[in-house]
């Protein structure tokens, strides 16, 4: 606690001290109230949209090649790794071929949150996140793995949210439900191994889950940012790779070989 010992020999050396010592106290009771407003002050969501869409904004197309490590529960068919090239192109087109024996292939997957990782503009990003259910009038802070960051969102864990990076302003996770926001499974997205990449950031490791049956994380290999995609380029159905595939033994090398440098040996 403390003691304002200096306050009685005020009054006593000049008797008319009295207005000095009604100062006195009101500034140290605004000081301390400023200081512990400043403490828990929480930016507003509008606000924390718009720093986090600016990491983004350079980023009008992106090609990726990445490797995927799937797993689906009940189907022991499902391929279990294999790279793919994922092609955006803001503000919402994507598409993901699977290189390799799964060339040609596609995957019905749902791309949405890629959504946040590429040029938007605050208010599109505002409409979109609600559109998810995100509750955009409510904000807190909250930690992830021990980082802190925004939440905007409920506080339940099943409800749609996004936290945001408190230093850097990067999305960290994001929570909705794969078909709506009433019903269907719960999706969660995790962003982790942030990397610049020319004036802006993106993740290097993102983490895929809905309910319990899927699960899937991408590693990047390789990242373009805006290279020439045309929009009709979205519309076609993947084709067979021009240039020759790996062999099985040299894809399997590459897997491993990212693994390795990636979690070490």
């Amino acid at each position: 606690m403390l003691r304002f010992s200096f306050l009685p020999k005020i009054v006593r050396r000049n008797g008319s001290s009295g207005p000095l010592l009604l100062f006195l106290l009101g500034f140290l009771v605004l000081v301390f109230n400023l200081t512990g407003r400043c403490a828990a002050y929480v930016l507003p969501p509008h606000q924390l949209i718009g720093f986090m869409a600016a990491n983004f904004a350079p980023f009008e197309t992106m090609v990726i090649q990445q490797f995927t490590e799937v797993k689906t529960l009940g189907d022991p068919e499902q391929p279990g790794a294999f790279e793919e090239i994922v092609t955006m192109k803001s503000p919402d087109l994507f598409r993901v071929e699977a290189l390799g024996s799964e060339a040609g292939q596609t995957r019905e997957m749902d791309h949405r949150y890629r959504r946040l990782l590429i040029a938007n503009s605050e208010s599109d990003l505002k409409a979109f996140l609600s559109g998810m259910g995100i509750d955009m009038e409510k904000v807190f802070f909250t930690r992830v793995d021990g980082v802190i960051a925004y939440c905007i969102g409920d506080r339940d864990p099943d409800s749609p949210k996004i936290l945001i990076e408190k230093e850097r302003f990067l999305p960290l996770l994001l929570t909705y439900r794969r078909f709506s926001y009433t019903g269907g499974d719960v999706v969660r997205v995790r962003f982790k191994d942030y990397r610049q990449v020319e004036q802006g950031w993106y993740p290097f490791e993102i983490t895929y889950s809905s309910g319990w049956e899927i699960s899937e994380r991408y590693i990047i290999q390789s990242l373009r940012a805006n290279v020439p995609v045309s929009p009709t380029y979205f519309d076609t159905p993947p084709t067979q790779p021009q240039k020759e595939a790996p062999s099985e033994e040299e894809r399997l090398r590459r897997i491993i070989r990212t693994f390795e440098e990636k979690y070490g040996q």
